[in-house]
């Protein structure tokens, strides 16, 4: 690498950053190529000659209207997505429908009630770090418990309530209520799960006390900002997988399994993707936010019923060995 200069310091008021530049300086930032200090930007610059042509592709095309101008890297990328969907829809025409499935069937967070996001939530802590067959037996075990829990699981004084007081998962770190106790021992679901899932239980219940859309509001929110924001909420036992399983299902992200981050890293759009098997909560974000930008570029305008189809499709590029 070269030797980091910092910008020269102005003491005039600095102009207004348009959106593309705005994005550009983010997406160095996340490359962990600049510095942003008050009004300097401290940058480094790698020894890699084609690291802006990198840049370029993913901060992606100028638009006003959804449509892709005057980026040829992009448009490149956007033609290359293009061939890859028809070669699936062409070869693996049930991918596809599949794919169309998912988007018709969405639980919209635009409309969906509370309960209609509960049916999508509680599950979720019960596929973690476990094998399919495993978390569907359990859902099967807990699924009589569940309509309307999102209510009362974790009030202080209700029939189920599990509190966290030591560390680690073993059932002696959970103080729990006598039905708790019975849902565990009925279910044989570890604690620490039920823990996770009254935990959303929460977390839903503090929106839906504030709009009766309760995930409305991150329609319109920065994708950045997502998965970090419905984490904290969730609280303990939920990571950024749990979290964007839960997001799929509603449309808001896309889960970068194995295969997603294959298609992904096959059409350029993230700068310095790695090949770890669980990508970090930076790498997260960075998918994110790249799947959104292809989507707007491909699709016009986001809507939650795009990203799950163009989730799905990204998925079966890979799985189906279309590159």
């Amino acid at each position: 690498m070269t030797e980091s200069k910092p910008l020269k310091e102005s003491t005039a008021q600095p102009p207004a950053i348009d959106a593309t530049v705005a994005k550009a300086l983010k997406t160095l930032v996340r490359a962990g190529l600049a510095e942003v200090n008050g009004n300097q930007v401290l940058l480094t610059l790698p020894d890699d000659p084609n690291w802006l042509h990198s840049v370029a592709k993913a901060v992606g095309p100028d638009r006003t209207d959804g449509s892709v101008k005057n980026n040829s890297v992009e448009e490149s990328i956007v033609i290359r997505f293009q061939e890859l969907e028809r070669g699936l829809c062409d070869r693996f025409p049930q991918a596809c429908k599949e794919a169309k499935a998912l988007a018709e069937n969405l639980t919209d967070p635009q409309t969906a009630s509370a309960d209609a996001v509960w049916a999508r939530l509680w599950n979720k802590p019960l596929y973690a770090n476990t094998k399919v067959a495993t978390g569907t037996r359990w859902v099967e075990r807990l699924a009589p418990h569940m309509d309307g829990a999102w209510r009362s699981w974790g009030l202080q004084g209700e029939a189920v309530y599990i509190a966290k007081v030591g560390s680690g998962i073993s059932p002696e770190s959970f103080r729990r209520s006598e039905q708790a106790d019975e849902i565990r021992r009925t279910t044989r679901i570890p604690i620490h799960r039920l823990f996770a899932i009254q935990g959303a239980a929460r977390a839903l219940r503090e929106r839906a006390s504030r709009c009766d859309r309760p995930y409305a509001d991150l329609v319109d929110a920065d994708p950045d900002a997502i998965v970090s924001t419905v984490r904290q909420e969730m609280g303990w036992g939920w990571g950024n997988i749990t979290v964007l399983h839960f997001l799929t299902d509603l449309g808001l992200a896309c889960k970068p399994d194995v295969h997603l981050v294959r298609t992904v890293r096959h059409l350029g759009i993230v700068l310095n993707l790695s090949d770890q098997k669980v990508p970090g909560l930076t790498a997260v974000i960075e998918i994110n936010c790249a799947v959104r930008s292809l989507l707007e570029s491909v699709y016009g305008s986001f809507t939650p019923q795009k990203l799950r189809y163009l989730d799905k499709v990204l998925m079966e590029i890979s799985r189906q060995k279309l590159i």
